[in-house]
C-alpha cells in the first residue's frame, strides 16, 4: 500500500484547506487497512511503503505499521529510497523498486523460492 504520494504534504504547500494532520493520517490508514484486514481475512499480509517522493510520511507510515501488529494485523513497512531522488521515478527506480518489493514479500512470507527461475 503507497498512501501521500501523490499528495502534498510539505510545509510549504499547506495552505488553509491543505493542512495535514498526522493523527487524521494515522487513524484513516489504520482504519482502510482494518477493513481490508476484515474483508480478505486474518491470513492477509500487508506491505506498507514509505513515501516515494518525500521521507515526511514515514515516521506516520511507521506508526501505523506498529499500531496495526499491536492488533494482530500482519503489517510490514518497506523503504523505497530509490524513489526520492525528486521528481517521478525514472524506469530503472521501478525496477530497483520491484526487486526491494519481490525480496521484502519473499522474507515476509517465509517462501521458499530456491527452484524459482
Amino acid at each position: 500500500i503507497n498512501i501521500g504520494t501523490n499528495d502534498i504534504w510539505t510545509e510549504e504547500d499547506k495552505g488553509p484547506n491543505k493542512a495535514f494532520d498526522a493523527d487524521v493520517f494515522r487513524q484513516s490508514y489504520v482504519d482502510m487497512v482494518k477493513e481490508l484486514h476484515r474483508l480478505w481475512g486474518e491470513d492477509t499480509v500487508f506491505v506498507l511503503c514509505t513515501s516515494m517522493l518525500a521521507d515526511d510520511l514515514d515516521e506516520h507510515i511507521i506508526a501505523v505499521a506498529d499500531e496495526l501488529c499491536g492488533m494482530d494485523v500482519n503489517a510490514h513497512v518497506v523503504d523505497l529510497p530509490m524513489f526520492r531522488k525528486g521528481g517521478h521515478p525514472d524506469y530503472k527506480a521501478h525496477f530497483e523498486a520491484a526487486d526491494v518489493l519481490k525480496s521484502a514479500i519473499i522474507d515476509t512470507l517465509g517462501l521458499d523460492v530456491s527452484d524459482a527461475e
